[in-house]
């Protein structure tokens, strides 16, 4: 199934187009159907020995979902305060980071091992069925993505809906002149 994602006000909108008779899809009927908004509390700032790559190549081995709360929130909707709940969840990135030389696309050389934590801040809607998102789960295959501003991940959680989660965690030290662009992320 294909995946797209998109920007909107400075949130991160994780849209899935359905396929036909997909069972496990909160809302089949729906053509396109958004099922992730996520603001992250933190950027994540990489190490000041940041290599002069063309592009960076981000292989995450495990993300971890150390723990998750609901807090009580208040937004402001067209003028109108909608007070609700929103999700916050902490969690441990572990990667390896390696660089593509510019005459050898398929050369990679190893930059260097890095671990930061993160949070990240999920809207009312995972707020209202606690099995859509469990509080501990691992990211046990590679993902891998070759933005320079950020590093995307991706973890299907193993729950009934079959949910598709998608982190955007911002990059600070790489300088790039890449663009922005939706991009699709087809499933592995």
């Amino acid at each position: 199934m294909s995946k797209k994602m998109y920007e909107q006000n400075g949130k991160f909108v994780f849209c899935t187009q359905p396929k036909s008779g997909y069972e496990h899809h909160p809302n089949p009927s729906d053509s396109v159907y958004c099922s992730t908004q996520i603001t992250l509390v933190n950027s994540i700032s990489l190490p000041d020995q940041t290599p002069p790559c063309q592009k960076v190549v981000l292989y995450v081995h495990t993300l971890k979902i150390q723990c998750a709360k609901k807090i009580d929130s208040i937004e402001i909707i067209d003028g109108k305060q909608k007070k609700g709940k929103k999700l916050i969840i902490t969690g441990l990135v572990h990667l390896n980071l390696e660089y593509i030389t510019p005459n050898d696309p398929l050369q990679k050389i190893y930059c260097y091992n890095w671990e930061q934590p993160f949070d990240a801040v999920l809207p009312q809607s995972w707020c209202d069925n606690d099995q859509l998102f469990p509080c501990d789960f691992n990211l046990n295959e590679y993902m891998v993505y070759t933005y320079t501003e950020y590093l995307e991940i991706s973890c299907k959680t193993e729950t009934i809906f079959d949910t598709l989660i998608a982190l955007r965690i911002w990059l600070q030290k790489i300088d790039s002149n890449h663009s922005l662009t939706d991009r699709d992320i087809m499933d592995k």
